[in-house]
């Protein structure tokens, strides 16, 4: 590949990585558990998320406490 070609191939995976990431991830709204950082569509709060990875639980034992919320 030729200089050119690879910056078209950078900007076109990094279009899409900034593609992913315009809808919010953590969400804070005073109405949904009372102003509680949650995860986005959900009432899941980040601190859960946290609190499994710092007792080293894993995402697969934090998705199966939460089946509908992550």
């Amino acid at each position: 590949m030729q200089n050119d070609e690879w910056r078209i191939a950078i900007r076109a995976r990094v279009g899409l990585i900034t593609d992913m990431t315009k809808k919010p991830i953590v969400v804070a709204d005073p109405e949904i558990m009372s102003g509680e950082p949650c995860l986005a569509g959900t009432r899941v709060p980040v601190r859960a998320l946290l609190d499994y990875i710092e007792g080293g639980d894993t995402l697969n034992e934090f998705l199966e406490q939460y089946p509908t919320g992550a």
